[in-house]
């Protein structure tokens, strides 16, 4: 027999666990490659799960390349994504 309510109950749960994604799960494991101009700014070039992003130094760290970092990606925007710490 089909429970209306469970299903009702259920969907609800998915579509808050898919949203809350994005706020719970922001800070990635990265690896710095190195450096890039993007226009007046320094950028680092980091690899985040198989891609390559350009983020900001959140903390003024200045990593050099090879350097493990963890990057907080404010709202799951990769286009606001900073390095936020060095990984020890």
């Amino acid at each position: 027999m089909f429970d209306t309510n469970k299903f009702i109950i259920d969907s609800i749960e998915m579509i808050i666990n898919k949203k809350l994604e994005k706020v719970i799960n922001n800070d990635k494991m990265a690896v710095v490659t190195g450096t890039k101009m993007h226009g007046r700014k320094l950028k680092y070039k980091v690899q985040i799960e198989g891609g390559e992003y350009l983020v900001n130094d959140g903390i003024g760290l200045k990593p050099e390349p090879n350097t493990r970092v963890w990057v907080h990606i404010p709202n799951g925007n990769l286009e606001n994504a900073y390095i936020a710490a060095l990984m020890a």
